[in-house]
């Protein structure tokens, strides 16, 4: 007996185990930033969730309460507003058709807003809108998900065809993972000049394939603890944006995170003679001051590879970063440029590829490994940039790395 005990016992420690395997509370630490995410974060739905079912069409009495009596979208939409307790939308497979100002407005009128879940069966649940690749744009009145409830996931499914597949101007604890995004002029949106609080965004294991202006732009004065693993932006071959990105964080962001990836295909259609653009990651200030306060901070990217874009693999206008195990290829001007700012930190960067130079703005940087180097680089240490007046070039640590042009301050 006390044997059979035993192995029952083994087995279910085992069990809880192999259960959270996945499921760790891990930190990132990196120069002076500490950067705490919960990769549990609404992986499992609180007690008492409520399970609703959504279809293309209504069916059965369309209460929703099982498949058989799903609810239609046009429910959902007015159901889920008035919800009290935490819910898991369960949308089947098929098309969802958003007409143009169809816009699914995920909002509650319940303070404070319970959790919500709205869960695919993956790329077959795919809700579709009109935008024509290249095609006049709707701005605003054509969003497929515009999320202004916070705590929610979104989680399965794919969006093609539209202007905004997923908009805000702005909600704290929001997750996106295991969504395919095809076909969109701004896949991903919160504006440069948002206000709102957007504490905890974590996008994971997202495709975004085809876009003209941006795979992801996010901003605002108030947005911190952003994620972005396991994802892929393929700008493709429609139709860009002469400014396209792949990601864009602007302003003052904090504690951002970008790891395990890819980038590429960022070449804008630019006018004949102008300055060829196109970013495979991007960071600025954008409409805020032009000092280390207005810019992203406390970056760490590693596991990425960016290539074949227009103008730069890492454009970065931030402070406090880490890039680590990074491969940039075929970048059309620079492969890496780090402005004004600091500090810069880098380990296992792979460059490659046709085009592409080093460029350091009056940025300190340290270089602590470097697998490969471009043929022209450049150190530019300006000593007149009252951004960053301290800068005094680049420090490197390993002499593998051989910077072929030094402009360094007097």
């Amino acid at each position: 007996m006390l044997r059979r005990l035993t192995t029952v016992l083994l087995f279910l420690i085992a069990l809880s185990s192999s259960a959270f395997a996945t499921c760790n509370q891990w930190q990132i630490s990196h120069m002076e930033y500490n950067s705490n995410f919960n990769d549990c974060a609404w992986q499992y739905d609180p007690p008492n969730t409520v399970h609703r079912y959504v279809a293309p069409g209504a069916l059965g009495d369309a209460t929703g309460v099982d498949a058989a009596n799903a609810m239609s979208l046009s429910g959902f939409k007015a159901y889920q507003r008035s919800i009290t307790a935490p819910h898991r939308f369960h949308f089947a497979a098929g098309s969802y058709n958003i007409p143009y100002k169809g816009t699914i407005d995920l909002v509650s009128d319940v303070t404070p807003s319970p959790f919500m879940r709205i869960e695919g069966a993956g790329d077959s649940t795919e809700f579709v809108g009109n935008y024509v690749s290249g095609g006049p744009r709707h701005s605003y009145n054509y969003t497929i998900f515009h999320i202004h409830r916070p705590t929610m996931v979104i989680q399965n499914l794919k969006v093609r065809n539209a202007d905004d597949p997923f908009f805000s101007w702005g909600v704290d604890r929001f997750r996106l993972m295991n969504v395919t995004i095809d076909t969109a002029a701004r896949p991903i949106h919160l504006p440069k000049d948002v206000t709102a609080s957007n504490n905890t965004w974590i996008m994971s294991s997202i495709t975004v394939r085809n876009y003209h202006s941006f795979g992801i732009r996010m901003g605002g004065a108030a947005t911190s603890n952003l994620r972005i693993v396991n994802s892929n932006f393929d700008a493709g071959t429609v139709p860009h944006d002469c400014w396209i990105g792949g990601i864009q964080l602007f302003g003052p962001m904090a504690n951002i995170e970008i790891t395990n990836g890819s980038v590429k295909n960022n070449i804008g259609n630019c006018a004949a003679g102008t300055y060829q653009q196109g970013d495979g990651v991007e960071m600025d200030n954008a409409s805020f001051p032009e000092d280390a306060s207005g810019h992203p901070r406390d970056v760490m990217i590693t596991g990425l590879a960016v290539e074949n874009n227009g103008d730069g693999g890492l454009d970065l206008k931030a402070s406090n970063v880490r890039v680590e195990n990074v491969s940039l290829l075929n970048s059309g001007h620079y492969h890496l440029r780090n402005w004004f700012f600091g500090a810069y930190r880098h380990k296992n960067i792979t460059f490659g590829g046709t085009g592409g130079k080093i460029q350091i703005m009056g940025a300190n940087t340290l270089w602590e490994e470097a697998a490969t180097a471009p043929l022209a680089s450049e150190v530019k240490c300006e000593p007149n940039f009252a951004h960053n007046p301290g800068a005094r070039g680049v420090f490197l640590e390993n002499p593998d790395l051989s910077l072929t042009t030094i402009k360094a301050c007097p």
